[in-house]
């Protein structure tokens, strides 16, 4: 019994967000009746909920040399002097919902490890649940490519690439002070003696970490963990040495041996049959038509599938990112409150 009403509200609950935005047309004609504000209002039957329009979030990705950190920079110019602006970004309290990764007209814009350490760190520092991918399409910039959870995207990285889990890992390592276990012993060799002074090390959670972090409040310095996640991806090798399948040379540093990063450029065509395919939402989005009523575009909104639904300008450009689950969680509490 339980596993056929399971399967009715799946298959029905659709059918009952298209039947509410047709019968409560009135009040939803109000709803998101200006998507240029932060929060849109809805009344239906006297009972107000607010829908709160997803944010972007902005960092200033160069380096004040022009380096930009989604490509290929050295780890140890990961730092406050070089991306003061960055830091400082990444630093601030504000929240954000998803990252823009635009491929522009080349292969060359994101490198594999950079996404997967961003996606991470933001997730953690300023809530940011998905991604969207954005690319130059006839002189248009900004086209719509596809949209996914931040999450997904970062196992999706992980299975690939798993060199990217474990420098995750390392961070994480970083992060909460983790002590190494000390090296395996020889059979026949004693413990060593017990010392009734010594204390063992205070458990540190990586959540609490991450938390005193975004808070600036006795955490990880965000910068510093990039580079570190970065060192354990990075290695020299000698002179004249090609770097080996999976790795890519690094601008050449004065007096110093050629460095090799352990990623990949991220391809468009990833995203249709390569890292990505599995988890991205090509058809996540709507036509955004200016000629429609605030009703018809919630309608077009509730109607698509996946969490998350871009709008998009008549020429496909990516205009922004509405949180569909939570639009239907609004309505339909909305509903349950008026009945």
């Amino acid at each position: 019994m339980v596993a056929w009403l399971r399967f009715a509200e799946a298959a029905l609950w659709p059918l009952v967000v298209l039947v509410l935005c047709i019968v409560l047309r009135g009040p939803i004609g109000r709803f998101l009746g200006s998507l240029g504000g932060r929060v849109s209002k809805l009344s239906v039957l006297a009972v107000s909920v607010e829908l709160a329009v997803t944010e972007p979030v902005n960092l200033p990705w160069q380096g004040y040399a022009g380096d930009d950190i989604r490509g290929l920079v050295v780890a140890d110019q990961v730092n406050n002097s070089y991306f003061s602006t960055l830091q400082q970004a990444l630093g601030r309290g504000d929240d954000a919902d998803y990252l823009v990764v635009d491929l522009r007209r080349s292969d060359e814009e994101w490198l594999t490890s950079r996404l997967y350490l961003f996606g991470h760190l933001l997730s953690k520092l300023k809530g940011v649940r998905a991604v969207v991918f954005v690319a130059t399409r006839d002189e248009v910039g900004r086209v719509f490519l596809a949209c996914a959870q931040v999450d997904q995207v970062l196992r999706a990285l992980g299975r690939a690439q798993p060199w990217l889990s474990r420098a995750r890992l390392d961070l994480e390592d970083v992060l909460i002070d983790r002590r190494h276990p000390s090296p395996p012993r020889a059979a026949g060799v004693d413990p060593q003696p017990f010392d009734p002074g010594s204390k063992q090390p205070e458990a540190a959670d990586a959540d609490e970490r991450w938390e005193a972090t975004k808070a600036g409040t006795g955490g990880r310095d965000s910068l510093y963990l990039a580079q570190q996640f970065l060192l354990s991806l990075q290695r020299t090798i000698p002179e004249g040495t090609e770097p080996p399948e999976g790795w890519l040379q690094l601008p050449r540093q004065p007096g110093r041996p050629p460095i090799i990063e352990h990623a990949t450029w991220l391809r468009i065509e990833d995203l249709t049959d390569g890292l990505l395919r599995d988890v991205v939402e090509p058809d996540a989005y709507v036509i955004d038509d200016p000629t429609w009523s605030a009703e018809e575009r919630v309608r077009a909104v509730a109607t698509r599938e996946g969490q998350f639904v871009a709008l998009l300008s008549p020429s496909r450009r990516f205009l922004r990112l509405v949180d569909r689950e939570a639009l239907l969680v609004a309505l339909g509490e909305a509903a349950a409150r008026a009945t």
